[in-house]
């Protein structure tokens, strides 16, 4: 199959409207970012560089981007993301946003791209598609200086306190979770917005039907420390599942997949909490000796993607009405 007669295909149009109605409200979070930095730096080089860019090579009115469509933006940001990205002179957030607003439809050119090659024909062949509905709930969370003091003695809880109160980022991120004021929001329990993430979502799916063949869980980028712990829960109760890697960050937003197996779910409980409160204490621990001391941060767009004027029309033209 050529890659032209691809974009006209119906199941390749259902694939593309699929995913970007899937993917929309991460989208339009990252897209807005996007647009905070056209914004804010409209006269500066690297912007007024991505607008032409867009000009040349898309149909999008630059002056109103927030009516473009998605498909063709994200298209659009591939491209640039894939021109420019080694460059010094464009800001890294800008390039970043760039990057994931671009990864969607750069992701989705790549995967037809490898489906039209006859090489990879016998792995695709027999391909099942089941789609995961997104979890998104609002749930209690114990205080900040609760979930501290539980795992460090009182001295080095005042240390700790004090430190993070004292430095502006760390600040600003506890208001961002606890809300303001800091100073008492730290001793009360909040009501937050979390989300299963995708690798929670398809592990919880393969733990439900008791698949213990082997399963790689791909996604767009590596796996948070959470999900890389509940997955080495998981391990251990026989399941050979395998990721492509972690990149060992927290997020509070972060929710536990609901296993109906209660012996599994109360373990895989207990698991996490052992782990995370030595994390805890271990991190306040050696943050509270850094201070003593000082005292005395995939691509996801490969180089596959290079289109010509006819490819983006075909492209662009897969989700028009």
């Amino acid at each position: 199959m050529s890659l032209k007669s691809a974009w006209k295909r119906d199941d390749v149009r259902a694939l593309f409207s699929a995913v970007m109605t899937y993917c929309s409200d991460k989208f339009e979070k990252r897209f807005n970012k996007l647009m905070d930095d056209i914004a804010r730096d409209r006269n500066k080089n690297h912007i007024i560089s991505f607008k032409s860019f867009m000009i040349s090579t898309s149909s999008i009115d630059v002056d109103n981007l927030d009516n473009a469509e998605r498909h063709v933006t994200s298209r659009v940001c591939a491209e640039y993301y894939k021109k420019v990205k080694k460059s010094s002179k464009i800001p890294e957030n800008f390039l970043r946003h760039v990057r994931k607003v671009g990864s969607y439809l750069g992701s989705l050119i790549n995967i037809v791209k490898c489906v039209c090659k006859e090489f990879h024909k016998g792995q695709i062949a027999n391909l099942e598609l089941k789609v995961l509905e997104p979890i998104k709930t609002y749930q209690t969370i114990s205080s900040w200086n609760t979930t501290i003091r539980s795992v460090v003695g009182s001295k080095e809880f005042k240390d700790f306190r004090n430190a993070c109160l004292n430095d502006d980022d760390t600040k600003d991120d506890l208001e961002k979770i606890y809300g303001d004021p800091i100073t008492t929001q730290l001793d009360s329990e909040i009501n937050q917005c979390v989300c299963l993430h995708v690798e929670m979502n398809m592990l919880a799916d393969i733990v439900s039907r008791g698949d213990k063949s082997r399963a790689f869980i791909a996604v767009s980028k590596d796996c948070c420390y959470l999900c890389e712990l509940y997955i080495e829960f998981a391990q251990k109760q026989g399941y050979n599942i395998v990721v492509s890697g972690s990149h060992k960050k927290i997020y509070h937003a972060w929710k536990l997949p609901d296993i109906k197996d209660y012996t599994f779910w109360s373990n895989s409980v207990a698991y996490m909490i052992t782990n995370l409160d030595l994390i805890i204490k271990n991190e306040v621990q050696e943050h509270n000796h850094l201070l003593a001391q000082s005292d005395s941060e995939g691509n996801s767009l490969d180089s596959s993607l290079t289109l010509d004027k006819e490819d983006r029309d075909d492209i662009d033209a897969v989700l028009a009405p």
